[in-house]
């Protein structure tokens, strides 16, 4: 393999991807085969033994032990590339598109009574949930500081990016839902 390069940039570049799996071939997945043809897809290989690090290849490459990474933009076009860093955190998590309605679900005998014998409520009333919202952003950033001992350069980096505001284009931002209570 050639070059290496760092998932973060493939981020930075080509957007937050999401992982996908892939359940049958990629051609009947219509969405699947247009990010293979506009070039937005990152084959992850797992290893399953040992401890080497997940790494990925740009394109779509079928093998065992592997997922997909569909980006929002294209990545480059290097197909010899190795992609180093990943970091799952940075992706999105992906929406369901056609979730399975009970009523196309297999059911057992004994699920078919339950439901037959429950009685279908009139309408479920609404209720009010307090829910507390963690939201933090990463920002790196490097800087150069001039100080005579390693205390006092971290002081005046520290004191240094504290007067900067977060650019929240370059952060990486993540929501936490932390607790959901019932209301009165």
């Amino acid at each position: 393999m050639g070059k290496s390069i760092r998932f973060s940039e493939l981020v930075k570049t080509s957007g937050k991807p999401q992982v996908t799996t892939l359940w049958s071939d990629p051609k009947d997945d219509p969405g699947f085969a247009k990010a293979m043809e506009e070039n937005r897809i990152l084959t992850v290989a797992q290893e399953t033994v040992g401890n080497k690090k997940d790494f990925g290849q740009i394109g779509f490459k079928r093998d065992k032990n592997v997922s997909y990474l569909i980006f929002p933009k294209p990545l480059p076009e290097t197909s010899d590339a190795r992609v180093i860093g990943i970091k799952y955190d940075l992706t999105e998590q992906p929406i369901v598109a056609d979730p399975i309605s009970k009523s196309k679900r297999a059911t057992s005998k004994s699920e078919k009574k339950a439901v037959a014998r429950r009685p279908i409520p009139a309408q479920q009333l609404e209720k009010k949930y307090t829910a507390t919202v963690r939201k933090t952003a990463v920002w790196e950033l490097t800087i150069t500081v001039t100080a005579k001992t390693k205390a006092e350069a971290e002081r005046i980096a520290e004191s240094t990016v504290q007067k900067q505001s977060i650019p929240t284009s370059e952060a990486v931002l993540k929501t936490e839902v932390r607790s959901i209570e019932e209301s009165d």
